[in-house]
C-alpha cells in the first residue's frame, strides 16, 4: 500500500481549476488504489462543474489489483 493522498492539495486546484474549467474531456489519477478513491476524485470533479469528466485510473501496484 502507497501511504499518500489519491488528490494532493496542489492536485485538487489544479482538477477544479484548470480541467474542470476548461472543460477537459478526461483526468488521470496515478496510484488508485480503492473505489474511495475513485469517489473522491469524482466529488471533486463534481464540485468544481466536472461531470462530464472522465477519470482513468492508472493502477500501479497489489493494493490497487487486489481492489479492481
Amino acid at each position: 500500500k502507497v501511504d499518500i493522498p489519491v488528490l494532493t492539495e496542489k492536485d485538487i486546484n489544479d482538477v477544479q481549476n484548470f480541467c474542470c474549467k476548461n472543460k477537459m474531456d478526461y483526468v488521470a489519477a496515478s496510484f488508485v488504489q480503492t473505489g474511495a478513491d475513485v469517489q473522491f476524485i469524482r466529488k471533486t470533479l463534481d464540485e468544481a462543474g466536472g461531470e462530464d469528466i472522465q477519470i482513468i485510473c492508472k493502477i500501479e501496484n497489489e493494493e490497487g489489483m487486489k481492489n479492481f
